[in-house]
């Protein structure tokens, strides 16, 4: 690859074409075929080691996903071209009153579709096995676990005036998924994916590009084979503590499977004529059930008339250590999603966990719901002809309930909202009566030209007595 650098960067050759991506050439340039996107085969190992059998990652992936299936979807028309963009911009602003704010754009300038209309009954109800709810927990599980997300349209076919407006909506295992590509395009405005394959067993079909919405996490490893065409798993930077939160499990597992007796009793060293013989030692262990063993037992000193020592029976250092240090690998794991692992600790406090369940709202379900809202529109309007804004609703979440006190503090007297818009914010019903959109002023303020005309050149002191 330097060679193909030095070649085209180096100053030697031709100059290049306005419109040529030197980019594309370097990278592509030397293939002529198409070629398929394999991946590495990590996610396989990421869905059997991390989803199925660590319950640390099991149980972070479930939070998240959890909170966003609990987020209802609603589809708008936007009444002019910039609400959506003035919308999605307060909403997630990550500020507690820029989204209550937004809720007043949403209110004014987002026309909910309620009628039957073919996109909102497909999001509403995906395929014939799976409603939204369960269908967007499925999304975000393949996601949040390997990185990226296939979701596959079905419909029509081209010969149907209806084609591309699609009637169902799967998920497609993504670790069964490549992507084939034509890599001889080399202009970047080109799209060089030319479908995508699904193999399973001895299985094998091509589905088209327009008919699969790939949705993915960065992936900052670039080389010949397209890597970065594929999303990085958060389990891929944590592999480590992955690897070693599984050995951990298992050799406490093992433990306690393993538990039989905990120590030995044995001669101390000395003279052979003082070791017990074999009677001696059933009537020692007989002595040991007897007086020390047994919870009636408890806290009892007992004494003996022999020189025997006492071998505790164990795991080794290291494996205690690998046992113990699994509490700290919670912590690593929980940080690969941005979840706070408060959420996972018995003894936090209310106050502690208030905090961290708003953070998995703000910090992670947010981010997430508004990436999947744009990738649908943007892969689902022009299919339907429609410019409609795909909305998840999250004002229903507990941690994103209205502060009354905040609220009320910052704009019971500000004169730039109506009753109306204050009432929406607090997520209260608008009043129908009159005044209670209208914009009411103090009574006793006047603008400022109207405080200086009457007044003449002379103002007198600062007594208002006249000069």
């Amino acid at each position: 690859m330097i060679n193909f650098i030095r070649k085209y960067l180096a100053g030697t050759s031709q100059p290049t074409p306005n419109n040529e991506n030197l980019l594309n050439r370097i990278i592509w340039g030397q293939f002529g075929t198409d070629v398929i996107q394999w991946y590495d085969g990590k996610q396989l190992e990421f869905i059997t080691e991390g989803y199925q059998k660590n319950a640390m990652v099991y149980s972070i992936i479930r939070k998240i996903s959890d909170k966003v299936k609990a987020a209802d979807l609603q589809v708008f028309k936007p009444v002019a071209d910039k609400s959506r963009a003035k919308y999605r911009s307060l909403k997630y602003s990550g500020k507690d009153l820029s989204f209550h704010q937004s809720k007043v754009i949403k209110r004014k300038e987002l026309q909910l579709i309620e009628n039957a209309d073919p996109l909102v009954d497909l999001l509403l109800k995906p395929n014939k096995k799976q409603s939204y709810t369960e269908f967007i927990d499925e999304v975000c599980t393949w996601f949040q676990t390997t990185g990226e997300v296939f979701i596959y349209g079905v419909g029509p076919g081209s010969d149907s005036r209806n084609f591309g407006k699609y009637s169902e909506l799967f998920c497609l295992p993504t670790h069964l998924v490549e992507i084939k590509t034509n890599l001889t395009r080399l202009v970047m405005s080109e799209d060089i994916v030319l479908g995508y394959k699904l193999s399973i067993g001895d299985q094998m079909v091509i589905i088209p590009k327009e008919d699969v919405l790939h949705i993915k996490m960065v992936n900052l490893i670039w080389d010949l084979n397209g890597s970065q065409m594929r999303g990085q798993s958060p389990l891929l930077a944590g592999a480590q503590f992955l690897k070693k939160n599984n050995l951990g499990v298992e050799a406490g597992a093992k433990q306690n499977q393993n538990q039989g007796a905990n120590g030995i009793v044995s001669p101390s060293p000395g003279p052979p004529e003082l070791w017990p013989d074999a009677i001696e030692i059933e009537r020692i262990r007989q002595g040991i059930d007897l007086k020390v063993n047994g919870t009636e037992n408890r806290g009892r000193v007992v004494a003996s008339g022999l020189p025997m020592q006492y071998t505790q029976m164990g795991f080794s250092g290291q494996a205690m250590q690998l046992i113990e240090s699994l509490r700290y690998d919670d912590e690593k794991l929980c940080g690969l999603w941005g979840v706070h692992p408060v959420i996972f600790m018995p003894t936090a406090t209310r106050a502690e966990l208030e905090v961290a369940q708003k953070s998995l709202v703000t910090d992670v379900a947010l981010p997430f719901l508004n990436l999947v809202e744009k990738k649908l529109e943007d892969w689902l309007n022009p299919k339907f002809g429609t410019n409609y804004v795909i909305e998840y609703d999250v004002s229903s979440y507990p941690e994103m309930q209205p502060d009354v006190k905040l609220i009320m503090e910052q704009y019971r007297d500000n004169e730039t909202i109506t009753k109306n818009e204050l009432r929406i914010m607090l997520g209260w019903d608008e009043m129908q009566v009159d005044g209670a959109d209208t914009l009411w002023v103090s009574s006793n303020k006047i603008p400022i030209e109207d405080a200086f005309s009457g007044a003449g050149a002379d103002f007198g002191d600062f007594t208002g007595n006249p000069q």
